[in-house]
């Protein structure tokens, strides 16, 4: 092995810098590359004052395959979730969590294999993050906020399909009925013993002081909603009518019942559903790692 001469205290004399790249170049020469292989670990020796440059440890980008499945996939609905498991899913090494806070159900499919066995990677994963679909979102947004009786007219009237009771054709009448009463004089309002509101309004007219007039409106509706968009089941949810009389113009809005138990019941069918279609239990919960 070739004894390099030591110039750290100075510049190397004239000449001797290719002499030493000379011996450097002979010493890499003499050395037989050695190969490196996936999913060892190496150990470098670095000379006091030395610098090493980052090292990439992937090294299954170099291999005409990856050694073994990892990555997460995001789906949108619960049969897509369900043919990537049946495609992926390790043979008693696959878990499912539900997360109802993130609205997530996570397959780790590559899991531990059961207790006293090999853990596993926990690295590949398919992951159903669910949305709600846009009439849940219309009818949300609007909870409990008080609309001008236009306002109202026109969202119930845009939403009629969503409406499962009274009937469609009841509520367009209402919706109507609405829109003819915008220049009137509203007063008192009445909950009848059926639970239905009755307004009572004065119509002006030209050739009398006016006439008094009733509009009755139901104090509930029943909603047919899909929670979660791309679901195939429709969950009932009851919204009850509110109105408010100011300086004889009409307010109204409408209050969902218990909106938080509908959409629990919506997500906890989605994990049943594919608890029983994969054949695995689905734990309430987040992964680990």
């Amino acid at each position: 092995m070739a004894v390099l001469p030591d110039y750290s205290g100075g510049s190397a004399p004239a000449g001797r810098a290719c002499d030493t790249q000379a011996a450097i170049d002979a010493g890499i020469a003499a050395h037989t590359p050695h190969e490196i292989k996936p999913g060892q670990r190496y150990a470098l020796v670095v000379p006091a004052g030395g610098n090493v440059k980052e090292i990439d440890n992937d090294l299954d980008k170099y291999l005409d395959a990856p050694r073994r499945k990892r990555g997460t996939t995001l789906v949108r609905d619960a049969l897509s979730f369900c043919e990537f498991y049946e495609k992926h899913a390790d043979d008693g090494g696959t878990e499912i969590y539900a997360d109802i806070d993130a609205l997530a159900i996570t397959a780790v499919l590559n899991a531990d294999q059961g207790t006293g066995e090999a853990p596993g990677w926990r690295d590949h994963r398919v992951v159903l993050q669910l949305k709600h679909s846009q009439p849940w979102i219309d009818w949300a947004e609007r909870n409990g906020k008080i609309q001008s009786q236009t306002e109202f007219a026109n969202f119930i009237e845009d939403h009629l399909a969503d409406i499962r009771e009274p009937a469609a054709a009841e509520m367009l009448e209402i919706v109507q009925t609405f829109n003819a009463t915008t220049k009137v004089n509203f007063g008192s309002s009445t909950i009848l013993a059926n639970g239905q509101r009755q307004l009572t309004y004065l119509e002006e007219t030209q050739t009398s002081a006016g006439a008094k007039k009733n509009l009755t409106i139901p104090g509930t509706i029943t909603l047919g909603l899909e929670v979660f968009d791309g679901a195939t089941v429709v969950d009932k949810l009851t919204a009850r009518f509110r109105t408010a009389v100011r300086e004889g113009n009409l307010l109204m809005s409408y209050h969902l019942d218990r909106p938080e138990d509908v959409l629990k019941k919506a997500f906890k069918a989605i994990a049943g559903s594919i608890a029983e279609a994969t054949g695995n239990p689905v734990w309430l919960g987040t992964p680990a790692g």
